[in-house]
């Protein structure tokens, strides 16, 4: 049986169901932009063990692809560049029920399933970075993605891996901190503090999510929870909740036309009722759309719903207005970049129209006008999933 990690708590302690053992699980994809992140930890990682230039050599060798994305990344202002300070990947492994905590090898296998007796017993996790001071520990998860973070304080990842460190070391307070890693930008600190009398509560809480998962469930105690935090749920498609959702709408249990002679009473109460199904539809897009990325949907006139990838181009406002200029174009060039030095190939393409261009000249000027953005690397590549139908022959 899968154990349960600090990585999966944030959802879990919103939706308890959804804690391994509960519910049936399916297998978890792993995206490319988890794979890199995996890369840039590993990368961080061997900066603290061996040195930043054999981290370098030794990480570029087993991900070529990554060599610009680690060498681009500023160690001065995150702890991979203080090695005499700060352990990195130390692994914990928390008892749930006693609230002892031991510090093990991530590397061990032993530790990746446990058997049926042992669950609501371990809760397991490693944390990217750990220093100890004077009286207190410092826990750092670096985040190489760019989705919303949230606050350091409400995450449950920080909070369990503070718990952990802190009763290891004995320390009193844990000072906890997500920090956004990207490539040739300054990292972002999304840091908190946790008291003595905080992380006690927080044993207070892993310890009653034990005792939940320990015990045989009631339907009173099945409550889901639908959210944003059901999108890489394993047990997503066991789900009570969005089975009933979207099961409902796949019986096509809908029906046709309002009459228009619908009695006062009834319309009133079918008013009341339209922001509830309105919310039930987007609770059902939402978790069909996250069945379909990973696994494209057989629609009924044959064609699938499936993710796929496209890209977006973004192009340097600056350059865009110099290279404006320079085809003569002086309007367009004042009018497709605003003042806040913004701009995009659409406004671009309606600057150069208001120009008096149409047709192949505008074709042309357009097209010319982004080679050269293009040539002075004023224009960047962004790789992102949109659900799409397509045909059957074409499905991934």
């Amino acid at each position: 049986m899968k154990q349960l990690t600090v990585s999966s708590l944030n959802r879990v302690m919103k939706c308890r169901p959804s804690a391994p053992g509960v519910l049936p699980s399916a297998r978890e994809e792993s995206s490319e932009a988890a794979q890199n992140g995996t890369a840039v930890h590993a990368y961080l990682d061997a900066c603290i063990k061996i040195g930043r230039e054999q981290a370098l050599e030794q990480c570029s060798e087993r991900w070529p692809d990554m060599e610009p994305t680690f060498a681009a990344i500023d160690l001065s202002q995150i702890p991979a560049g203080q090695p005499d300070k700060f352990q990195s990947e130390l692994a914990f492994a928390i008892e749930m029920v006693s609230g002892d905590v031991q510090i093990i090898d991530p590397h061990d296998e032993s530790h990746h399933y446990i058997p049926p007796d042992a669950v609501g017993h371990w809760l397991y996790g490693t944390a990217d970075v750990v220093g100890v001071g004077e009286d207190h520990v410092l826990v750092y998860d670096y985040k190489t993605g760019r989705a919303p973070l949230g606050m350091a304080s409400n995450s449950w990842q920080l909070k369990a891996l503070a718990y952990a460190a802190a009763t290891v070391y004995g320390k009193g307070k844990a000072i906890v901190a997500l920090i956004r890693i990207i490539p040739d930008r300054p990292p972002v600190y999304y840091s908190a503090e946790f008291d003595a009398f905080e992380l006690a509560k927080i044993g207070h809480d892993l310890r009653e999510l034990s005792a939940y998962l320990r015990r045989q469930k009631t339907s009173s105690e099945m409550i889901y929870a639908p959210g944003d935090h059901c999108r890489y749920c394993p047990a997503l498609r066991f789900c009570t909740a969005n089975l009933l959702t979207v099961a409902a709408l796949s019986a096509g249990n809908i029906p046709g036309d309002i009459p228009e002679l619908l009695a006062p009473e009834l319309a009133g109460r079918a008013w009341s009722n339209i922001k509830l199904l309105e919310e039930y539809i987007e609770r059902a897009k939402t978790t069909l759309k996250h069945i379909a990325e990973s696994t494209p949907l057989i629609l009924p006139n044959g064609t699938h719903l499936a993710a796929v990838e496209q890209i977006r181009e973004s192009v340097d406002a600056e350059i865009a207005r110099e290279v404006l200029l320079g085809m003569d174009f002086e309007d367009a060039a004042r009018t497709a970049v605003e003042s806040v030095l913004k701009t995009s190939k659409d406004a671009i393409k309606k600057a150069l129209r208001e120009e008096g261009l149409k047709g192949k000249p505008l074709t042309e000027a357009y097209e010319e006008a982004l080679r050269r953005i293009r040539v002075r690397g004023g224009a960047t590549e962004s790789a992102f999933s949109k659900l799409t139908e397509i045909e059957l022959k074409d499905a991934p």
